[in-house]
This record gives structure tokens, sequence and C-alpha cells, in this order.
């Protein structure tokens, strides 16, 4: 299956949906949206995630999930 192409404003804000839809974290975690090379990655503030790891993980977890289905625009 082809990956949609999203800009990563847009797929910041799907990525802070999914995160209030998981009921873990809320939207109150800031996430940001990087370009890895041919891909992307999801970067916060590393302090927050040692507060809370159960964020870390599902912010995991929904990049995965997030990977098989978008790729960023060019």
């Amino acid at each position: 299956m082809a990956k949609k192409h999203i800009s990563r404003s847009d797929l910041a804000w799907v990525f802070g949906e999914r995160m209030k839809e998981s009921g873990v974290c809320g939207s109150a975690l800031p996430v940001a949206i990087v370009r890895d090379g041919r891909s992307w990655v999801a970067v916060t503030d590393k302090t927050l995630l040692k507060r809370f790891p159960k964020c870390a993980k599902e912010i995991e977890r929904i990049q995965g999930d997030l990977r098989q289905v978008y790729q960023l625009r060019r």
C-alpha cells in the first residue's frame, strides 16, 4: 500500500488527536514532527518523557502506526 503524503503540521495534528484518543497522555505533551532521512520522527522534551514514562511508550506506538500510513511531503 502506498503511503499518503502529508505536511508536518497536519501530521502533528493527527498525532495530537491520536494521543488524545489514547487517553494516556492527553494533548498537553508537545510533539514536533521532524524529518529523519527518508522518514520522520516525533520528538518531545526528554524531561517530560522521564516524568511520564507511559507517554513515552504511547508516543512510540503511535509513531509506529502513523509511519506505516504517512510520508512527509518534500
